[in-house]
């Protein structure tokens, strides 16, 4: 019986895609992204999963990867986002599903398609105006193949202070022991440090747990300038993944969550999300009006069902 996944001429890779339940955003905060960023990484090298792109979505995810078996690729994905789901659904006090099955996924062979699909997964910020530039998204983390601080200032260790010190350090303790660290925790130890200070904690998380094998990402370019320079001029194109499509900006999202800050008073999305589904409705009726969102875009926001 042949093996599955081999190309003994080319390379190849796996374009996976995988919205939300009901397109619902998920992605609200750093910590959401960072909770997900480092499941999805700790799972790659349980699995043995190479890496060449992630990208983070409000409502959904893309990931690049090298070819793994079918039965491997399929105990990643479910191990992934069912060990995300739980610890998410526990913070944001929900039940029930979070992303929809099967996920969506595309073979690409040979170089010219591998390409094609990397500048597809890392422009996607760009397409939904969430960025002018894919590399300066952070959540798609292009900007750490060549940095280690790319959204903030490393500070010598004689200016940092005990409150960072004592956040930096849980980093390695929690990777090396193949956990991600709590949203408790992040919660906790971010109420400490200053607006800056969490910059660098964010980055420090992120290039600890980052699993991207930018050398193979970078093989297909030559550099990253060339790499950047065919982004700029190809924004890429997928036609095997049935991905949903919401017109209009997906920084609506953070638009309503300052609507919601201002005027509705509240200080954490987790007070919408864990209000019962008929305060929800007046809410979302009140941003309908006031805001700029879509009748659509509002219900993904605030978990709506049609």
């Amino acid at each position: 019986m042949r093996s599955q996944y081999q190309y003994a001429s080319e390379s190849a890779a796996i374009h996976i895609y995988q919205r939300s339940y009901n397109g619902y955003v998920v992605f609200y905060s750093v910590k959401d992204h960072l909770v997900f960023f480092m499941t999805l990484c700790l799972m790659a090298r349980k699995f043995g999963v190479s890496m060449l792109g992630i990208c983070i979505m409000p409502d959904h995810f893309h990931i690049l990867i090298r070819p793994v078996p079918l039965s491997k690729l399929s105990s990643f994905m479910k191990e992934s986002t069912r060990c995300f789901a739980r610890v998410y659904n526990a913070w944001y006090g929900r039940q029930g599903q979070l992303f929809s099955h099967p996920y969506g996924k595309s073979i690409k062979k040979g170089d010219k398609k591998i390409r094609t699909a990397v500048a597809y997964v890392y422009n996607n910020p760009v397409e939904k105006r969430l960025s002018s530039r894919a590399e300066l998204y952070q959540w798609n983390f292009l900007s750490y193949a060549n940095r280690q601080y790319p959204f903030s200032e490393k500070l010598p260790l004689r200016k940092t202070r005990k409150a960072l010190r004592r956040a930096l350090s849980v980093i390695p303790f929690y990777f090396n022991s193949g956990k991600i660290i709590p949203y408790m925790m992040m919660e906790n130890l971010s109420s400490d440090l200053t607006p800056d200070e969490v910059k660098v904690w964010v980055d420090s998380i992120v290039q600890t747990y980052n699993c991207i094998d930018y050398k193979d990402l970078l093989s297909f370019y030559e550099s990253l300038d060339l790499m950047l320079l065919a982004f700029k001029s190809n924004t890429g194109s997928e036609y095997d993944i049935n991905e949903e499509f919401t017109p209009g900006s997906d920084r609506v999202y953070a638009a309503l969550t300052n609507f919601l800050y201002k005027v509705f008073k509240i200080s954490d999305i987790r007070e919408v999300l864990s209000m019962p589904q008929e305060k929800r409705i007046v809410i979302g009726n009140t941003l309908l009006l006031r805001t700029k969102a879509s009748r659509r875009q509002i219900m993904k926001y605030l978990h709506l069902d049609d």
